[in-house]
């Protein structure tokens, strides 16, 4: 499963070439993370927050519109930096992805 995962990743984004996975291989529904982060961005403080948050809320709304129900995130490690990336269920295909 890891070296589908990297695959997909490198594939997705050419210029990651050293880094490290984690993921829980456990679907997320949908509807309960577009509540989770729409209360989010509800709560957040500052406007970067607020941003981003909106951003994820929008892109698993646009992912429910597809037709899918659930994802998985897969986090890649490098460079000191942190990216989340979304996942169809059956990992063939990568949604979007957000750095923090």
């Amino acid at each position: 499963m890891e070296e589908l995962l990297y695959q997909k990743i490198q594939e997705y984004d050419t210029e990651m070439k050293n880094f490290e996975i984690s993921f829980t291989n456990r679907p997320l529904l949908l509807d309960n993370l577009i509540s989770l982060y729409r209360f989010r961005n509800e709560i957040a403080r500052s406007e970067d927050v607020k941003k981003l948050t909106q951003q994820i809320h929008d892109d698993f709304c646009l992912i429910k519109q597809q037709s899918h129900e659930n994802i998985k995130f897969v986090i890649a490690r490098y460079n000191e930096v942190s990216r989340m990336f979304f996942f169809s269920e059956d990992y063939s295909k990568i949604f979007s992805d957000f750095i923090f």
